[in-house]
């Protein structure tokens, strides 16, 4: 009887450089970081199941995987998370009800910092003669003026410079009348394999700043009160994701989803007996 079986292949590598610091809790304040400078580089980022990356490739170059060779779709060069927390010193006052107010707070704040994953400008369509319901190929890439960076930071509706990238064309009429479609005029050849290749481009980095504030009281021998206010990307800094789902060059390279939350407040009582 015949069997059937599924091969995945794949190849990765990472190398990287982690460093932190540390003070340890005196006089009530302490301090932590850590950073992280890496490079991965793979040929499939996701499973067979199912595509683990909102910038994973939805089919791949089955017959060559050495064609998708690149930077994997989880990689973040550099990674920035420093933490603090401070207990605020208790004033010395004569009146209970002063101390009371004015001791026991705490303060905390967590900042996180890293670069946008990677993706990619691809063709779009049945373009390289894949016998595939899914086909897709990589473009090609410009050298024009203006050209020696692919993405206009800080530009949410023109991030990506959809001008710096096209359909590949034939470098003579000899190899157009032999190896192109000739669908398309020449010295277009949008059944070549494009130079722009997988994760050629990246999205912008991410930052968050959490910040907290506590007030720690004692009513009596048996009861505590902590009062909560606690405030999670206390800026509202937006943060971008990659133009995943536009990420074709006839389509305008916008930013068109964030990631993370906006400014979020909440406070809370807490009772201990």
């Amino acid at each position: 009887m015949p069997f059937r079986s599924l091969w995945w292949d794949g190849h990765s590598s990472y190398d990287g450089l982690q460093v932190g610091a540390t003070k340890r809790l005196s006089r009530g304040f302490q301090f932590q970081a850590s950073y992280t400078w890496s490079k991965t580089i793979d040929d499939n980022s996701t499973g067979a199941g199912a595509d683990s990356f909102n910038n994973s490739f939805s089919s791949l170059h089955w017959y060559d995987l050495r064609l998708n060779k690149s930077l994997a779709d989880f990689n973040t060069p550099r990674v920035l998370v420093a933490s603090v927390t401070w207990d605020l010193p208790k004033p010395k006052m004569s009146s209970v009800v002063g101390e009371k107010v004015l001791g026991g707070w705490e303060m905390g704040a967590i900042f996180i910092a890293h670069d946008g994953q990677p993706f990619s400008e691809l063709l779009s369509g049945y373009v390289v003669g894949q016998n595939s319901s899914d086909p897709f190929s990589f473009s090609e890439r410009l050298t024009g003026p203006g050209c020696n960076t692919l993405v206009n930071p800080g530009n949410g509706d023109n991030y990506v410079k959809t001008q710096c990238f096209s359909v590949p064309t034939a470098p003579t009429q000899a190899f157009y009348d032999t190896y192109c479609n000739p669908a398309t005029p020449f010295p277009t050849c949008s059944n070549l394999l494009g130079n722009a290749r997988r994760n050629i481009l990246a999205s912008p980095g991410y930052k968050n700043f959490d910040f907290s504030l506590y007030k720690n009281t004692r009513i009596t021998e048996r009861v505590d009160t902590q009062f909560r206010a606690e405030f999670f990307n206390v800026l509202n800094h937006p943060n971008f994701q990659g133009a995943f789902d536009t990420n074709t060059i006839d389509q305008p390279g916008a930013l068109l989803h964030t990631i993370g939350d906006a400014r979020d407040i909440q406070f809370a009582l807490k009772v201990i007996f």
